[in-house]
């Protein structure tokens, strides 16, 4: 085919769609598991041709929807690294502005440098540490979460009250945030506040202070109740803990917004991909409205 009847932009998002790839796997050939295509069977393949403009501005549009998916992992990634330096910042000098971290008095601890009035304390005086239990056989809406996360759910919580969970065995040290009744399986311990303490806060803390990692890997198999407890946590007064957690939950919200809107973008770019490609939705009957997530 020449050059003025094709686009290169056109012709590489229509054979990007699965189905395509589909029909070259079936008509592929090879040997010990390995499929092949020979050249002049993918240089005969048809596919249908609309005229040349309309090719570059199906292009046109399918180019933009994954500019905006590609900006918006940018912006998640970005948003990602600000938690990181926010929680370094807010667990070093609580939540003061940089022009003010001056004015902070800090004291060295055994977890580094906090507020002078800040205490110390282990997460065994303001938390028990309890064992999850055996996954129940039965099925409902209560989520089970194992070390891994939510895995089955349930009819009956063992917990109706905000929790931490923590992964016990597999991928020991993983903390989930659960607000609303579960059920933390065997594999898991959970925590049941003896204080009064900010629970967003103390969940902030742990995942920005792991328990495991490559050292749990290869020298602990398990995670045991006794480390956990023994694990020392940073205690501002209460109004500090929850503006805290409040700046965080925030930037919680913002990451949240935009994993959605990628998702919103992938479904949009593979309903559009099919749609302008099959010729069950044309260019020049497209609205801006029609795109907007």
């Amino acid at each position: 085919m020449s050059k003025e009847r094709a686009f290169s932009g056109f012709i590489k998002f229509y054979l990007s769609q699965p189905h395509v790839w589909e029909e070259f796997k079936t008509e592929a050939k090879g040997f010990s598991g390995k499929e092949r295509i020979k050249i002049n069977e993918f240089l005969s393949f048809k596919i249908p041709l609309p005229p040349l403009s309309e090719q570059k501005a199906i292009a046109a549009v399918l180019s933009a929807i994954q500019e905006a998916k590609e900006k918006t992992e940018a912006v998640i990634t970005a948003t990602k690294e600000l938690k990181k330096s926010m929680m370094k910042h807010l667990f070093t000098y609580g939540p003061v502005s940089p022009k003010e971290i001056d004015k902070v008095e800090l004291k060295q601890t055994d977890i580094g440098m906090i507020p002078k009035d800040w205490e110390v304390v282990r997460l065994g005086e303001v938390a028990e540490v309890k064992y999850g239990k055996a996954t129940p056989k039965d099925e409902g809406k209560i989520p089970v979460v194992g070390s891994g996360g939510i895995f089955s759910y349930t009819s009956m919580p063992l917990l109706k009250e905000p929790t931490i969970i923590i992964g016990r065995k597999g991928t020991a040290g993983k903390a989930w945030l659960m607000l609303e009744p579960c059920y933390p399986s065997d594999t898991t311990f959970y925590l049941v506040l003896k204080k009064n303490i900010d629970l967003s806060f103390l969940f902030s803390f742990i995942i920005s202070n792991p328990l495991s990692g490559e050292h749990a890997k290869t020298t602990l198999p398990s995670l045991q109740r006794h480390e956990l407890e023994n694990f020392q946590i940073p205690l501002p007064p209460l109004p500090i803990q929850q503006k805290i957690a409040s700046i965080l939950s925030a930037i919680d919200a913002k990451i949240e917004a935009e994993v959605n809107k990628k998702k919103a973008l992938e479904a949009l770019f593979k309903s559009m991909l099919h749609h302008l490609m099959t010729g069950k939705v044309r260019v020049k009957d497209l609205r801006l409205g029609d795109l907007e997530i």
